[in-house]
């Protein structure tokens, strides 16, 4: 009887789940599939071992007892229900599943001990992981910490920033600020943080519709992130918010730059901004970009992440490699990218590459290179069409520039095709 462990397993789940007897368990079933077709003696036979359940009938049995992803995982693999050359990677995902995260350690601890430190550490990597509905469920539940009207005010100003309600959160934060003591050093730097967040939030809803004053924002974020370095010099989390900060300041600068929206006038405007500007506008977006990838480099090497969010994490992985495309770093960004792409493959890293054959291109005016970037765009394509597709449009003026130039007929045929597989 190989499948005697996940019988005892499965019969264990079926009493944990209340159904006493199997005639119980087997109208639970019905209800969930009427034409399903078991019977306490065949259910039997799975509990002890003797038989293994369809797929279909493992599926239903899995919805009724509420098995995780990662038990249903493992006993499709114990009932040999899954291919061969599949069962490596389900096994990995199963493993990748279990994983610990970053996130899951700040919960646990917050739920040992709760108190305004590890409060917002949760918060803050809870938001750099886009958990939105968690960060607005612990805003309203969680305890007061303390009686301080400064600590109320500062709550009510995330409930509106995880809203998307900037304009009310960014005064709220400035009122918090204004009324929080001296000595609330930590306290002042997350505000600071915060209103450089909502700025920065902001901004990226200007992009490409109003890009000088998308500019403005993204420097008043930088400001503001700044501030609260000065205050809290090692918090892993204001640090990559800064990186990308300024990240998307060269970004901006470089859209204006090449979509002819830089005149003198503007140019006085960067100046009177001081946000070190050089002898031209290319030296600074290059400076920019280089003052990114010396930032990342020290997020992704903190130590074990330091508290980063998973997610957070990859993507300053991801932006210190392709920063060095952005600066015509040749090798630099070779080397990066195809680390990346050898580890972590997606549309994002394949999206990655095609600006790197971009890059190519502008370096050696090589046609095979544009060809290289078309080839990586449907590859890029194939892992997710829709964000891909919106990707070849709001890119149009800023890194697909050129493909849309020189590419434009292949471009809108790419835009047309449905993917053939997922990898």
């Amino acid at each position: 009887m190989e499948y005697i462990e996940a019988g005892k397993f499965l019969k264990n789940k079926r009493k944990e789940m209340g159904f006493n007897t199997q005639k119980k368990f087997i109208k639970a079933l019905l209800e969930k599939d009427p034409d399903i077709n078991c019977s306490e003696s065949y259910i039997s036979l799975i509990e002890s071992g003797v038989k293994s359940p369809s797929v279909h009938l493992l599926n239903i049995m899995a919805q009724v007892l509420n098995l995780t992803p990662q038990e249903k995982g493992e006993l499709l693999l114990i009932y040999k229900r899954v291919p061969s050359d599949l069962e490596f990677a389900v096994r990995n995902n199963i493993k990748e599943s279990l994983k610990i995260t970053n996130i899951d350690k700040l919960k646990e601890k917050y739920n040992k001990e709760k108190n305004q430190e590890n409060f917002n550490k949760l918060i803050k990597a809870l938001t750099l992981e886009g958990k939105t509905d968690e960060v607005l469920k612990l805003l309203e539940t969680a305890p007061n910490f303390s009686s301080n009207i400064t600590i109320y005010q500062e709550r009510a100003a995330k409930i509106a920033a995880v809203s998307g309600n900037f304009d009310f959160a960014i005064q709220a934060f400035n009122l918090a600020l204004d009324t929080c003591p001296s000595d609330f050093v930590n306290t002042k730097a997350d505000i600071l943080m915060s209103i450089g967040i909502c700025y920065f939030n902001k901004a990226l809803q200007l992009q490409d519709s109003n890009p000088k004053e998308c500019f403005n924002l993204l420097v008043e974020a930088k400001n503001n992130l700044e501030k609260s370095l000065n205050l809290n010099p090692d918090d892993i989390y204001c640090i990559d918010e800064y990186a990308r900060c300024l990240y998307h300041i060269a970004d901006e600068l470089d859209f204006i730059l090449k979509n002819n929206l830089y005149d003198s006038k503007f140019e006085e405007y960067i100046k009177s901004k001081n946000i070190g500007f050089n002898k031209d506008i290319k030296s600074l977006i290059n400076d920019l970009f280089q003052s990114c990838i010396k930032i990342y480099k020290n997020v992704i090497s903190h130590p074990e992440q330091g508290i980063l969010p998973e997610k957070a994490y990859k993507e300053a992985i991801y932006f210190y490699s392709y920063s060095f495309c952005r600066i015509k770093d040749e090798e630099n960004a070779s080397l990066m990218i195809n680390i990346i792409n050898s580890l972590d493959k997606n549309w994002l890293t394949y999206f990655f590459k095609v600006g790197y054959w971009i890059m190519k291109y502008e370096l050696e005016k090589n046609d095979s290179y544009l060809d290289n970037a078309i080839d990586n765009l449907l590859i890029s394509l194939e892992y997710d069409k829709d964000i891909v597709k919106n990707m070849i449009k709001t890119e149009r003026n800023r890194e697909l520039k050129i493909l849309w130039e020189l590419r434009k007929e292949e471009l809108e045929n790419i835009l047309s095709l449905t993917p053939r597989h997922k990898f």
